[in-house]
């Protein structure tokens, strides 16, 4: 049996974040402006395609590393790094202020 139950979210016109801007981070990315979220992109380095994103205003991008109280206002996150340390800090936050929560290596 699944140890998680599959979900589809209305995110239209919510804050959604994705901590990490390498491939899966675009994919991410991507996916929810597909699905009309207000996306911000908190990574030092990015995709071209993210940075182009950025640069025609279709989506935030704070270029630095995620730091605690990022997911202040934020519906959806997801934690795209390769950096186990970071996914777990960002899954803290999130549980600690109840937020929806991807983490991409698990």
């Amino acid at each position: 049996m699944p140890d998680y139950y599959p979900a589809f979210i209305d995110v239209r016109n919510r804050v959604c974040i994705v901590i990490g801007g390498g491939e899966i981070g675009e994919d991410k990315t991507l996916r929810l402006l597909e699905c009309r979220a207000k996306v911000t992109v908190i990574s030092p380095k990015v995709t071209d395609k993210v940075e182009s994103l950025a640069l025609n205003n279709k989506i935030t991008w704070f270029r630095r590393k995620y730091v605690h109280g990022d997911l202040s206002d934020c519906f959806i996150a997801v934690a795209a790094t390769n950096d186990n340390t970071v996914n777990k800090d960002v899954s803290k936050e999130a549980r600690k202020r109840n937020v929806l929560l991807n983490v991409v290596d698990v």
